[in-house]
């Protein structure tokens, strides 16, 4: 007896679900817009097209109206009727792409870690992302604003947090240490305290615009921010500013405050040694690492962002310093 014969419809279905599996798998790797293999019969609102829509899958002949290749050896009728069978395979093929590509939104998003490192006086959370492993060799992290009334770190930082991880090194950022100062346009947190006058080293008490304080990290974000540097050792730390347009030699690796500033398109220049600055009192604590402010200008453009974001990546690439120690797991949320 021979064998039965595949009908043609069941030949079809089969073909259309692995060809819908195999685009589905192409757009998660990068196409961009997988063009699944299926012939219409009339353009405009077929259930496909209108099913291909709602998960970010075109269907379509190609280009010049013609039938992708797959297809293209198959019989017209075949190729360009669509059945109820036909409609099945879609569903199944588009849902299977869908569920293929938040999977793979999930595994990248895993990426990222969101850590809570403490609260503001006003009670709002300071917030440090984690983009990359945190077994990389190397460990950058990036204030984007300490200041309130200078924001356009957090520009920077954003661009940062939504970029892909490193390979050989895990950036911490840190948009804001002055979530109360920047909700209030104001340079001091809500205590009215400069936060870069607030650190241990070279403290003293100073009044106005820059109040440092009662005494050296009296503010909650002064101490958050001691915690996780402490915590995660950072080989180079980035701060910051504005508006004065240049990269302030801070006291670290001047090869490392040099690259930065080549890299980012700004002078490095020497300013004043502030008491209880940040990055001061982080180049004496930890020695081997590097601490250095960027004075971005008063108006910041997409340009700079873009630079600065690049620049960031690119010096974590190039630059560490090991011998540090080994960084302290930090999981879940400050006290």
């Amino acid at each position: 007896m021979p064998p039965p014969r595949r009908s043609p419809a069941r030949t079809l279905l089969v073909l259309t679900f692995f060809t819908g599996i195999v685009d589905a798998v192409s757009l998660l790797a990068g196409s961009g817009l997988a063009v699944l293999a299926i012939g219409e019969s009339s353009a405009g609102g077929t259930p496909e097209r209108r099913l291909a829509r709602i998960v970010g899958v075109a269907t379509d002949r190609g280009a010049g109206g013609r039938l992708p290749r797959r297809l293209r050896r198959l019989p017209a009728d075949r190729a360009t009727v669509v059945t109820g069978r036909r409609r099945i395979a879609m569903v199944l093929a588009c849902g299977l792409g869908a569920l293929l590509a938040l999977a793979g939104a999930v595994g990248g998003a895993a990426a990222a870690e969101r850590t809570v490192v403490g609260h503001s006086v006003q009670g709002r959370p300071i917030v440090a992302v984690r983009n990359g492993e945190p077994s990389a060799p190397e460990r950058v992290l990036v204030i984007g604003c300490v200041h309130g009334n200078e924001a356009a770190g957090m520009r920077v930082a954003r661009r940062l947090i939504g970029a892909a991880p490193l390979l050989d090194a895990a950036l911490w950022i840190v948009p804001t240490l002055n979530p109360d100062g920047v909700a209030a346009d104001t340079r001091g947190n809500a205590h009215g305290v400069d936060l870069n006058r607030n650190f241990p080293f070279g403290w003293r008490p100073l009044d106005g615009l820059e109040y440092s304080g009662t005494g050296a990290l009296s503010e909650p974000e002064s101490r958050a921010a001691r915690r996780l540097i402490l915590g995660i050792r950072p080989d180079v730390t980035i701060w910051f500013h504005q508006p004065l347009d240049l990269v302030d030699r801070s006291g670290g690796d001047a090869a490392i405050e040099r690259r930065f500033a080549q890299l980012v398109g700004l002078p490095l220049v020497e300013l004043s040694r502030y008491p209880g600055s940040a990055s001061s009192w982080q180049n004496h604590a930890l020695p081997a690492s590097t601490a250095f402010v960027v004075e971005l200008p008063s108006a910041v453009g997409a340009g700079l962002v873009a630079r600065a974001t690049a620049a960031v990546r690119a010096l974590a690439g190039e630059y560490g310093s090991p011998g540090i120690g080994p960084a302290i797991p930090i999981l879940g949320t400050f006290p």
